[in-house]
This record gives structure tokens, sequence and C-alpha cells, in this order.
């Protein structure tokens, strides 16, 4: 993810990807999960495990709210939680952001079945 423009692509390079675009949350947490098949925002919760609170997420868990939307879990600061996820809330690409607590009404916290400890 390019920091200056946010958008996903070749930053060694300054280019951007139109392949960052048209694919839905669900689908770019399917394909960052190397998954075989795209899950969707309701069938995610089939190939994970809710965690038991904020404080145990690792990075790339996700926050999901069922049935609605995805985010990508990349690290925690003192200002938020760093996520990447597909969105076409003011953006329509995959983006990496900052969010605060508030964002994350209605979410919760989930883990990849298959990762490796």
């Amino acid at each position: 993810m390019s920091p200056g423009t946010k958008q996903a692509g070749d930053t060694t390079k300054g280019d951007t990807l139109s392949c960052a675009r048209g694919v839905d949350c669900s689908g770019f947490v399917s394909r960052v999960w190397q998954l075989s098949s795209k899950y969707g925002t309701w069938t995610l919760d089939d190939i994970s495990t809710q965690l038991s609170g904020w404080g145990n997420l690792l990075e790339y868990d996700i926050f999901l709210k069922q049935g609605s939307h995805v985010r990508l879990f990349r690290y925690y600061s003192g200002n938020g939680y760093y996520v990447s996820e597909s969105t076409t809330a003011g953006y329509d690409r995959v983006v990496y952001r900052l969010i605060g607590s508030s964002d994350l009404n209605g979410y919760s916290p989930w883990r990849y079945d298959n990762v490796c400890p």
C-alpha cells in the first residue's frame, strides 16, 4: 500500500495497480488468507474462531461485522487500529488506514483457523 495515495500497487515503482479495485471486502480477505474460494461476511466465521478480546489480535486477524463488512487488522497504535480493507466508502479501492475504537462498533475480532502459531 502506498502511504502517499493509500492505494494498492508497487510502491517501489510508484505504480497503482488497477487490480486493487473491484474486489469486495470479503473477497479481499479471502485473497489475503489465500483461500481456495471466496467466503462472504456471513461465512468467514465457518473457517475462523472468534477471539475473546481485542488484546489478542495478531496481524491479519479480522474485524468482522457479519453480513455487512470485514476489515483486516494490521496493528494497534496508541491512536487506534491500522487496517487494510476494500471499501467504497469514500475510496472505492483497497485502502490502508487508521480507525478508532468507535469505528468498530458492531464488529468482533476473529482469527483464521489455519494460522500457524
